[in-house]
């Protein structure tokens, strides 16, 4: 996807604070989960078990994005490093589930959650959540 071409280009990084970087990837994960979806379903069934493809995608794909967040953390330590590992991990689930679950999401809830709206505000619930930012509430 673009999100990671950028990022192969440097050009997430540049003229960004930490936090806006980390923003920034959080903001452009929610909207990939949201457009390809079917990533979701394939990176659960790829990641429950040892195999070329899981090697592949942590290799290529995972491992990079890690990387840039212990960079990020290194410089800032905007999460202490051990806590690092668990909010890598909500951060991946709690961006694609909803979007991975679109079906479950319409007929629980009534709604289409891959609206441009709801994918957005999405994106500001979690910037919000991960960031530890103040909730606004209206």
């Amino acid at each position: 996807t673009k999100r990671w071409e950028e990022k192969a280009q440097g050009s997430l990084a540049q003229h960004k604070s930490p936090k806006e970087k980390v923003e920034k990837l959080i903001r452009e994960y929610v909207r990939s989960a949201a457009e390809f979806p079917e990533i979701g379903h394939f990176y659960r069934k790829v990641s429950c078990e040892m195999s070329w493809r899981l090697e592949y995608l942590v290799t290529n794909y995972l491992q990079p994005e890690k990387d840039y967040l212990e960079q990020i953390n290194a410089e800032t330590l905007w999460q202490d490093p051990k806590d690092l590992m668990h909010w890598y991990y909500i951060l991946y689930s709690s961006c694609a589930g909803i979007f991975s679950c679109a079906p479950e999401c319409r007929m629980q809830f009534g709604i289409n959650c891959l609206d441009e709206e709801i994918v957005e505000h999405h994106a500001d619930i979690l910037v919000n959540l991960l960031l530890n930012k103040n909730l606004k509430t209206s």
